[in-house]
């Protein structure tokens, strides 16, 4: 999920900027741009919590989240 992010990012980065530095414009190019930072956006979060879901199982799961009395 966090490869998808990173690759719609790229993605982003390389059209806003050719908009910007180079000129280059198209039809609805505001909108498609909006498109692309709402969903990496939203690719970032999942992928964010998934992983700390993923962590946290591991650590229960071998005991690495209880204290135990000495």
């Amino acid at each position: 999920m966090k490869t998808w992010a990173n690759i719609l990012l790229g993605i982003w980065l390389i059209i806003t900027g050719l908009i910007h530095l180079g000129g280059i414009s198209f039809s609805k190019s505001g909108i498609i741009l909006a498109v692309f930072g709402v969903v990496t956006g939203i690719l970032f979060f999942i992928a964010d919590s998934s992983e700390k879901i993923g962590t946290q199982i591991a650590a229960s799961s071998w005991g690495l989240g209880w204290s135990r009395a000495a």
